[in-house]
């Protein structure tokens, strides 16, 4: 029984996980999309790499300025 219980729990936090982690991922693209391009490129780049490579997950919660 605590091996079930273990396994509902190791799934839910794996469901959990998934969808913040995609849900990182359009946030980076929206706030991508939302930047003002003018210097200073930080937010631009860091954005802008999130958006090809997985790095996105994390960076769509950080905010970086326009």
């Amino acid at each position: 029984m605590k091996a079930q219980a273990l396994g509902a729990v190791l799934g839910l936090a794996m469901i959990v996980l998934s969808l913040a982690a995609l849900g990182g991922w359009f946030m980076n693209i929206y706030k991508f999309c939302s930047c003002d391009f003018e210097p200073s490129y930080k937010a631009e780049i860091v954005h802008g790499v999130g958006i090809v490579t997985p790095i996105g997950c994390i960076t769509g919660w950080m905010d970086l300025g326009k």
